[in-house]
């Protein structure tokens, strides 16, 4: 009579059971540590009661928002209705979600022209920008300071 594979016995298979069981949690470690890594990449919401405002030309990294820095390549595009204003963001923090963003636009003496505010979309994936419509056209823009809060 032969004898059968180790396997296919009770115990075999039991053992092979318990090996597995063991195998899947030790699995989850790593999933937890993932999830928990995604968690803290999600952008945190616009504090309206303290926003802090820094001139567009001068924004760099932006303190509230780790990971976030604005560049100075700025689109600008005039149509019928006023003047579409698009800034590049880079993402170094792979931050993730939705916030709002406000923007305000000045005179040189500081005497507020226009308020706007928008929703800035963050993924972790290609290049972001934060786009608002002023209501003047190019050339009142560019005598006028352009301001994002955050």
């Amino acid at each position: 009579m032969a004898r059968r594979p180790w396997l296919l016995t009770q115990l075999g298979q039991r053992l092979a059971l318990v090996l597995v069981f063991a195998l899947s949690l030790l699995a989850i470690v790593p999933a937890i540590s993932q999830v928990n890594q995604d968690n803290g990449r999600v952008v945190p919401q616009l504090d309206t009661t303290n926003v802090s405002y820094c001139e567009l030309i001068a924004c760099g990294a932006i303190e509230s928002m780790a990971g976030l820095v604005i560049t100075d390549e700025i689109e600008i595009t005039e149509s019928d209705y006023g003047t579409k204003v698009s800034i590049r963001v880079i993402n170094t923090g792979r931050l993730v979600g939705e916030r709002e963003v406000w923007a305000q636009v000045r005179t040189q003496e500081g005497k507020l022209v226009e308020g706007m505010r928008t929703k800035l979309k963050l993924t972790d994936q290609g290049a972001q920008h934060v786009e608002f419509q002023f209501s003047g056209n190019m050339a009142e823009l560019a005598d006028l300071r352009v301001f994002l809060g955050f």
